[in-house]
């Protein structure tokens, strides 16, 4: 995990009794602490987002992807991700115009997800979900409305890319690695 600076906090996420806390990035007191969801962290770095005017961290805990509100801590949701043969989440979520993805190795695959604000409160519900491309390391990027990454266990090690609304597959290739 690497730390995010959000204006004079740090965001962290120790897991266990605690997703999620901001700290002060000048004296380290703590700013806010959120609910733990019962499990570890994993690997993965926070991001942040705001979308109607509720800012969001996005991080992944050992087996599910949560959201807290940036300024109060507060949770906003859990969505379960994750493989029972070996938990290991690893590739920071992306999110792109009210919508989150995320994505596991071991044949977990990815799933697209939309926000639905309400005030200081968000619900998900996912918009695709598929196996082609269940990347483990090194990341997913999005570029002009297609996710690219490689594919670890379902695709058999191929590089993929994805259309970022209707997760279809725009190709698939082992040319490259």
């Amino acid at each position: 995990e690497s730390l995010l600076v959000d204006g004079d906090h740090l965001i962290v996420s120790p897991g266990g009794e605690t997703a999620v806390a901001a700290v002060d990035k000048t004296t380290g007191e703590v700013v806010w602490r959120s609910p733990g969801v019962g499990e570890p962290a994993s690997y993965v770095s926070p991001i942040i987002a705001e979308y109607r005017g509720l800012r969001m961290i996005f991080t992944i805990s050992q087996k599910c992807l949560i959201a807290v509100n940036a300024d109060t801590g507060d949770l906003l949701w859990r969505f379960e991700h994750y493989t029972e043969r070996y938990v290991a989440n690893c590739v920071t979520p992306i999110y792109h115009d009210g919508h989150v993805f995320v994505t596991g190795g071991y044949g977990k695959g990815s799933v697209l997800l939309e926000i639905r604000v309400k005030g200081q409160k968000a619900t998900i519900e996912p918009v695709w979900q598929t196996e082609d491309l269940d990347n483990r390391h090194g990341g997913v990027i999005l570029l002009n409305g297609y996710l690219y990454g490689a594919s670890h266990f379902s695709n058999k090690g191929k590089w993929v890319c994805l259309d970022w609304k209707t997760g279809e597959v725009q190709f698939s290739t082992r040319a490259i690695g």
